[in-house]
């Protein structure tokens, strides 16, 4: 499918590109009757140029810029005014456009925030199987300094919709390295997190599609005095009424849409049932808030418009 859209993407350039070429050269012949389509010659230039501009933009630059986007949250769970720094990564799709090297752009940038924990968010490579894990080795730099957290994602399963038949796990590679580089998965777990005096439940659910979350057995070692986050991938979680419990429920997914435009938001339908407000960012949830990231990595198209791969920083007030 990658060779499509690739395909694709070099007809529209070279199509722009000649087009606006002929055009441009028509203004030096034909002086006679130039007068009588010149507005319109200028007008279908600026859109082939513009056209240009987005495809070469979207395809090439924008999925290779890191925007850090800092996000203030307060649960008002606790009196005390804790501020607690969390680094969200999610959906990284590595494979034959993103690498290693990507990964340690993303690195570096985590380490110059200097977090309190890192959480890792699902939907790590592309590929069937598993080679493309290599990538993720820069992540060592991570778990060295920080305590990394993880859940699976819909791709690790091969999953494209809730009801896919061809589920196959293909996590066993990813596990072993994550036990390699120290990076606790939670599956149907609760790690507590202690930063500084202040403390939280951390849980973890598998991807939703696989139907294996169980929030009884989740929160078996949860404590009952501390504040709930959620780690998961797909924000669809909300719609289980086990959710409203947490204070704080941190997904991906979405991508955002990849291709968005100013005030009008995704182009594509967004692979959940949430619908089209669901897209990115912070929401309002009966009992605190669901933050979805726009994610680092793209599935489909390599394109992303109005859409850069974001590393999330929480800014968590307990």
């Amino acid at each position: 499918m990658r060779f499509v859209f690739d395909a694709t993407i070099a007809f529209v350039l070279f199509f722009s590109a000649y087009w606006a070429y002929v055009l441009i050269r028509s203004f030096f012949y034909d002086r006679e009757n130039q007068n009588r389509t010149k507005l319109i010659r200028g007008f279908l230039i600026a859109c082939l140029l513009v056209g240009y501009f987005l495809v070469f933009w979207g395809s090439f630059i924008e999925p290779r810029r890191l925007v850090v986007r800092d996000v203030p949250i307060d649960l008002k769970t606790t009196a005390k005014h804790e501020q607690i720094k969390i680094a969200f990564l999610s959906d990284f799709h590595l494979g034959h456009y993103k690498k290693s090297f990507f990964v340690k752009r993303i690195v570096k940038q985590v380490i110059k925030q200097n977090p309190d924990v890192v959480l890792l968010g699902g939907d790590y490579i592309l590929g069937g199987d598993g080679s493309n894990a290599k990538y993720l080795a820069p992540l060592k730099d991570l778990s060295d300094r920080y305590p990394v957290y993880a859940v699976m994602g819909n791709h690790e399963f091969h999953l494209a919709n809730e009801n896919d038949s061809h589920l196959v796990d293909r996590t066993a590679t990813l596990r072993w390295l994550f036990e390699k580089l120290n990076i606790k998965i939670l599956e149907n777990k609760t790690a507590i997190i202690t930063v500084n005096d202040s403390r939280f439940n951390l849980t973890g659910l598998p991807e939703i599609w696989t139907h294996k979350v169980n929030f009884h057995i989740a929160e078996i070692n949860q404590d009952p005095h501390l504040p709930n986050v959620l780690l998961v991938h797909n924000p669809e979680i909300i719609l289980d009424e086990n959710a409203n419990k947490y204070e704080l429920i941190i997904s991906g997914h979405t991508h955002g849409g990849q291709i968005r435009l100013p005030f009008v938001g995704s182009l594509a339908p967004l692979p959940t049932k949430l619908g089209r407000y669901f897209d990115q960012g912070l929401f309002p949830t009966k009992n605190g808030y669901l933050y979805i990231s726009s994610g680092l990595g793209e599935s489909g198209a390599r394109a992303r418009l109005f859409d850069p791969p974001e590393i999330t920083i929480l800014n968590l007030d307990l």
